[in-house]
């Protein structure tokens, strides 16, 4: 039995689904096989067409269909080891065959006698000389599993023409444990997966005649999977370009799964490819690993298959939360270390930090650190809320421990961290708490009433009205629709809270998920950046006057929430434009937090 293809017992419906096909020569038809049927659905109008039936009204299992490249034939592999060709225009059968019988392995009138395996796959290409059909299964005893059949390219009109003109047989011994396989037409090779998660790459138009030797692989096997748990939270971000690139460099053949295989016919245009930011998937794993994967559009453009692994792995940077959990120090300033499950992740790029929020509410912080830096030290923490763990970093070019942060008040419901050094964080209880990560130390802590509670938090660096200079703000998004802007200023060679600003709830737009800041004139982002918040202190900044044109219009406030979107001017205005937006939460726009 093939993992690839899972074959329902009898006891279950006649309408599972075991495969889909498009009919190439009709776009609106789709070939659907089920466990006892083969029939048209037709996309346009919704309803069946004609089914496909066996002479006598022989039970008819399918497994898996595949459509000649050209032609109006398709094949259905069965579950007792049949080939069964079809026009697509006709119910019954061109030909109900075997590989066997089709290769000229039996004599006429001879009977199959050995019990075949089902046909798990059936792949049809286009050749140089007509077509090829690969197949996986059908055979029996100790043949090869995977069999490759050429046909010329005259049109099937004719029992004749089904008779393909040259036959591979792929080696027995490397095709026992195939679990799926892909053709790549251009490269006229074929990409076996095996249980063991290599691949195997063959040759799809070696002529073999009959009795002679079975090919082996055209190169040794290549192993660009290695099996991971299932991933319990990650996400995809774009880093800056100008990230280390220390950071970003894999050195080993380790992707993300196991699984099945696929080939890409559109890949990323290489003009353009140079100007993508670099592109990292950050996940935890079932395992309690935390692993980082290079995404970026450069790995698709390789010339041959398989030349490298995508998402490329960055195993350097690999966490083992897990053991980070087990150590004494961390291990006895938990509540209950077995019982900590990762709620979200977040990563930095610009500082290259990395923040693990977990269900309990504790939160682990890391800082990627290069063996060649001196290591910064966390000054001693006097505050229990904050645990130094940087006794347990090893000094290697990695992720480093730096925090661990434990407030004791229930679980985390909003975090924002921002890349100039602060993180403000709210509690499912009513706490809240911003924090300069420099000491760290505690800024400011409040407890938010449950009806004015926070669901959104967001460093941003913008003017407070027309006639004042832009600064550096926390804003607080409420439930209710109102928002708090907390100013964060520098006082000699410390960070301290400056005055408060309230905005009513009239001006902003209930339960808000997300909000967007954009500078009219730009069209940037106005989240605090370290760039923002250094022109902020510049001599250059301080004698810069802003344009009377856009000093009351200097950014859109774009907020969203789960059925609408609002757009303001500045905080204060009022609403230029507010229109329904329903199930935006759940459309994939928008990161879920």
């Amino acid at each position: 039995m093939s993992p690839s293809k899972v074959i329902p017992p009898p006891s279950l419906s006649d309408d599972v689904v075991m495969d889909l096909v498009h009919n190439i020569h009709n776009l609106d038809e789709l070939l659907v096989a089920t466990y006892a049927s083969i029939y048209v659905w037709h996309f346009t109008s919704k309803i069946y067409g004609r089914t496909f039936n066996l002479p006598d009204q022989v039970p008819l299992h399918p497994v898996c269909l595949s459509m000649h490249p050209q032609e109006s034939v398709f094949v259905a592999g069965t579950l007792d080891g049949r080939l069964v060709f079809w026009n697509i225009s006709e119910t019954e059968p061109l030909w109900v065959t075997t590989i066997s019988e089709l290769v000229g392995e039996l004599k006429e009138d001879q009977v199959e006698e050995r019990s075949l395996e089902p046909i798990f796959k059936l792949s049809w290409t286009s050749s140089d000389s007509g077509s090829s059909l690969t197949i996986l299964g059908g055979r029996g005893g100790n043949q090869s599993r995977l069999t490759t059949l050429g046909f010329s390219s005259t049109s099937f009109l004719t029992l004749d023409q089904l008779v393909p003109e040259k036959t591979v047989v792929h080696n027995p011994s490397l095709c026992e444990d195939i679990s799926d396989f892909v053709v790549i037409t251009r490269e006229k090779r074929i990409l076996t997966l095996q249980k063991n998660s290599t691949v195997v790459i063959f040759g799809s138009e070696d002529r073999v005649d009959n009795g002679e030797a079975s090919p082996g692989p055209l190169e040794e096997p290549f192993i660009p999977y290695q099996f991971r748990s299932s991933i319990l939270a990650g996400y995809v971000l774009e880093c800056s370009s100008d990230i280390p690139p220390q950071f970003i460099q894999f050195n080993d053949v380790t992707s993300i799964a196991t699984g099945g295989l696929a080939i890409s016919k559109d890949g990323p245009d290489s003009r353009l490819s140079k100007y993508d930011p670099p592109r990292l998937l950050v996940g935890i794993y079932g395992d309690r690993i935390l692993r980082f994967d290079d995404a970026s559009s450069k790995y698709l453009l390789t010339e041959g298959p398989l030349a490298s692994p995508y998402p490329a792995p960055l195993t350097s940077l690999s966490i083992d939360i897990g053991s980070t959990l087990e150590e004494p120090l961390v291990f006895a300033s938990l509540e209950d270390a077995s019982a900590c499950e990762v709620q979200r992740l977040e990563f930095i790029p610009a500082s290259l930090e990395l923040y693990v929020i977990f269900k309990s509410g504790e939160i682990l912080v890391w800082k990627w650190h290069h063996e060649q830096v001196p290591f910064e030290e966390v000054k001693e923490a006097k505050d229990g809320r904050f645990v130094d763990i940087t006794s347990l970093a090893n000094g290697t070019t990695s992720f480093q421990p730096r925090v661990l942060i434990n407030a004791r008040v229930g679980a985390v419901s909003v975090l924002s961290v921002s890349e100039v050094g602060f993180a403000a964080i709210s509690y499912a209880k009513g706490s809240f708490m911003l924090i300069d990560m420099r000491g760290p130390t505690v800024m400011t802590e409040q407890t938010i009433p449950a009806t004015e509670s926070i669901s959104i938090l967001k460093f941003v660096v913008c003017k407070q009205d027309e006639k004042s200079p832009r600064k550096l703000f926390l804003a607080l998004f409420r439930v209710t629709g109102s928002i708090s802007l907390l100013r964060i200023t520098k006082e000699s060679s410390r960070w301290v809270l400056g005055e408060r600003i309230d905005i009513p709830s009239r001006k902003g737009l209930a339960h808000p998920i997300e909000c967007f800041l954009i500078d009219i004139m730009t069209g940037e982002d106005m989240t605090a950046t370290a760039h923002s918040v250094g022109d902020l202190f510049s001599h250059h900044n301080t004698n810069k006057k802003t344009p009377s044109s856009i000093s009351s219009a200097e950014f859109y406030r774009v907020t969203v929430s789960h059925d609408s979107t609002s757009c303001h001017i500045g905080w204060s205005s009022k609403s230029i434009s507010s229109i329904p937006t329903p199930k935006t939460a759940t459309a994939g726009l928008l990161r879920q937090k």
